[in-house]
C-alpha cells in the first residue's frame, strides 16, 4: 500500500514545481519557467513509473504511454509544451485525488 508520507512528498514536490513555474511566468522569466515544466514532467514520469513498478497503480499506467509521446511532441513542435503542462495538470489531478483516498483508508492497529 502507499504510504501517506510518499504521497506528501510526492504532492508538495509538484506543487513546489508548479507554483514556482506560475511565478516566473507571472514575473516574466520564461525560460525558467520551462524549465520548471520540464522539472515537473519528469519528476511526475519518475512518480508515475515508480507507482506502476512498485504498486501496480494502473491509472498511471496511461500516462506512461503518453509522457513519450509528448515529449517527441514538444521537442518537434514550438506549443508541444502546453500539452506537457495539460498533461502535468491532470497527473497532478491524479495525485491529489490518490492523496484524498489514502487519507481516508482505515488505519491499521500497527500504525496506533
Amino acid at each position: 500500500m502507499i504510504s501517506i508520507l510518499r504521497m506528501q512528498v510526492d504532492g508538495w514536490v509538484q506543487l513546489a514545481l508548479g507554483l514556482t513555474g506560475a511565478v516566473a511566468w507571472i514575473l516574466g522569466g520564461y525560460i525558467f519557467t520551462l524549465v520548471c515544466i520540464w522539472l515537473l514532467w519528469l519528476w511526475q514520469t519518475g512518480s508515475a513509473l515508480e507507482l506502476w513498478l512498485d504498486y501496480q497503480h494502473h491509472s498511471r499506467k496511461p500516462y506512461l504511454w503518453i509522457a513519450p509521446i509528448l515529449l517527441l511532441v514538444a521537442i518537434l513542435h514550438t506549443n508541444g509544451i502546453f500539452l506537457i503542462l495539460l498533461c502535468a495538470l491532470v497527473y497532478g489531478w491524479h495525485t491529489i485525488r490518490d492523496y484524498r483516498i489514502v487519507l481516508r483508508r482505515p488505519r491499521s492497529f500497527w500504525d496506533l
